[in-house]
């Protein structure tokens, strides 16, 4: 449900360009380090806007560097990257979120490719559980609530559902914000909404033709 919250490269100096791009391989990086090379898989540009927002609200202590990547094997110079605790938590929760999309998938249609998917992350989800045990309890709860709602109740509130995402995304985003908290847990709300919603609309005509 993710992957929707992306920079208008066009309205960005060079130096925003950079530092745009150093958080978000300082969050791949942090996928690596915690959770192995497979959940760099996880990897999404709505939680490097979470990071860079943070990072801005809070202005945390960075560990910056440069090094080469894998993903991107070409000879090139070193990518440049950013981290922080923010980091962190972004990435732990990229795996959670992540991990309950494909079994969502699962649930929608069965696909040998979600299944793998799900058998792949399971390990790492085990992981970030242990390191966001609340996180996770309320992604859990929130997503069964998700397919109760889409499987029984959808056609008497449409909105429902996107609710949930959003109170979900809300508290996500509210955590350890302090003076911030009730704001972040503002933003995440409406942030979830519109990603459950374009999920929805880019889902539209492959849910009508199997009638999910």
């Amino acid at each position: 449900m993710l992957g929707f919250v992306v920079a208008d490269a066009g309205a960005l100096s060079e130096e925003e360009k950079e530092r745009y791009r150093a958080v978000y391989c300082g969050l791949c990086l942090a996928l690596r380090d915690r959770y192995g090379q497979l959940s760099r898989a996880c990897l999404t540009y709505d939680l490097t806007f979470f990071v860079l927002l943070c990072s801005s609200l809070h202005e945390p202590e960075e560990t910056q560097g440069a090094s080469h990547c894998v993903m991107h094997p070409a000879p090139a110079a070193p990518r440049a990257w950013a981290r922080s605790p923010w980091t962190d938590y972004a990435a732990d929760l990229s795996v959670a979120l992540a991990y309950h999309k494909v079994l969502d998938d699962v649930v929608d249609d069965g696909a040998a490719r979600a299944r793998a998917a799900a058998h792949l992350l399971a390990g790492a989800y085990e992981r970030a559980r242990a390191r966001i045990p609340e996180q996770c309890a309320a992604i859990e709860e929130a997503m069964g609530l998700i397919r109760t709602i889409e499987r029984e109740g959808a056609e008497a509130d449409p909105d429902a559902a996107a609710r949930e995402f959003g109170m979900l995304l809300g508290q996500l985003f509210a955590h350890n914000q302090g003076f911030w908290a009730e704001g972040m847990e503002a933003l995440g709300y409406a942030l979830g909404r519109f990603i459950y919603l374009m999920d929805a609309a880019v889902d539209f005509a492959d849910d009508a033709a199997s009638g999910s």
